[in-house]
C-alpha cells in the first residue's frame, strides 16, 4: 500500500511489485490491468481539476477486472482497489456539482 495525497486528502493505493503479481491464470493479468487503470485515474486527477475522471467504459472495465480477479483468486484483497476507485468517484461528483454551479 502506498499513500497518495490530493488536495490535502490522503488515500491508499495498492500497487503490486512485479515479482509479487500472481500468474496470469491466478488473476495476474487483471491485477496489472486494474492497477494501470487506477494509476491513469490518479494521473488524470492531478492533471486537471475540472475534467471528469471516469467514463462509463472505465467504470465497466474496473468492475469487469475486479470481478474476474475475485473469480480467479479469492484470496486477493480487492477492497483497496474499490476504495481508491471510490475516491475518484467522489471527486467526479464534486466536479460535476461545480460544473453545474458554473453553468447556472
Amino acid at each position: 500500500m502506498l499513500p497518495a495525497t490530493y488536495q490535502a486528502h490522503t488515500f491508499s493505493q495498492k500497487r503490486t511489485p512485479a515479482k509479487k503479481v500472481p500468474r496470469a491464470n491466478q488473476g495476474g493479468t487483471e491485477v496489472i490491468a486494474i492497477e494501470q487503470l487506477l494509476a491513469g485515474r490518479f494521473t488524470a486527477l492531478q492533471a486537471d481539476s475540472t475534467a471528469l475522471l471516469l467514463d462509463v467504459a472505465q467504470e465497466k472495465e474496473f468492475n469487469r477486472l475486479r470481478n474476474n480477479l475475485e473469480a480467479f483468486n479469492a484470496f486477493w484483497n480487492t477492497d483497496p482497489y474499490s476504495y481508491e476507485m471510490d475516491f475518484y468517484r467522489s471527486h467526479d461528483a464534486i466536479r460535476q456539482r461545480m460544473a453545474r454551479q458554473v453553468a447556472k
